[in-house]
């Protein structure tokens, strides 16, 4: 809806005759803005920071341990390291620079591969058998924070924008009809760039909201 709003300043709104229409729909985007941004002011956001740089620092320093291990005199030793080595290194280089939910699911991985046999009965001997709990329960917090936030941030969003956003979604209808109205009258021509650039964004939103439904399923189904 911003770049709607872009294109709206580009355009002489005054000969449009849309001075008006323009006008309310850019405020009350703004106010759906602001209510947006308050919504999202949860306290969680520091915690959960803290959190994902717990279980990186935890996954980094288990990957250089583990490749230490690989040059250990005693062949036994290095061998069950190469085994677990193997393991970290399947899900790909800089697991920490993942996004945060993406890099969960690779952790949670590791970690029930690390704790399947015989992989599991090697660890004790490769002195990790701290550094797997310590990574679940990382893990685990981070993925407690990043929920609360959501579940916080969706009961604001319902209950502070919902209004804002049925005014907003109220006056761009308007002005969709606005539009269309006066292109009928006076011709389409003058109206024709901004009514396609306005199709052309709505027809995204439609597609990037049906995209999210299908992935939240998809991630529902996995759970």
């Amino acid at each position: 809806m911003q770049l709607i709003s872009k294109w709206l300043d580009k355009e002489d709104l005054e000969q449009l005759k849309l001075t008006d229409e323009a006008a309310k729909f850019k405020a009350t985007l703004k106010e759906l803005d602001d209510a947006l941004l308050q919504a999202k002011k949860t306290g969680f956001t520091q915690k959960i920071i803290e959190a994902d740089n717990i279980r990186d620092s935890l996954l980094i320093g288990l990957n250089y341990v583990v490749k230490g291990m690989t040059y250990f005199t005693d062949s036994n030793i290095s061998n069950m390291a190469e085994q677990v080595k193997t393991i970290l290194s399947k899900y790909g280089k800089r697991i920490d620079t993942l996004p945060q939910r993406e890099e969960s699911a690779v952790i949670e991985n590791i970690l029930q591969d690390l704790q399947a046999e015989p992989i599991a009965g090697m660890l004790p001997q490769l002195g990790l058998s701290q550094w797997i709990p310590k990574l679940q329960e990382a893990n685990t917090n981070f993925d407690s924070l990043y929920l609360a936030r959501s579940e916080k941030e969706a009961t604001f969003i319902s209950g502070l924008t919902r209004e804002q956003r049925e005014k907003m979604q109220e006056h761009f209808s308007h002005l969709c009809r606005t539009i269309e109205a006066y292109a009928f009258i006076d011709g389409e021509d003058a109206y024709k760039t901004l009514a396609d650039r306005i199709n052309v964004e709505v027809a995204k939103i439609k597609q990037l909201v049906k995209s999210r439904k299908a992935k939240e399923e998809e991630e529902n189904n996995e759970e």
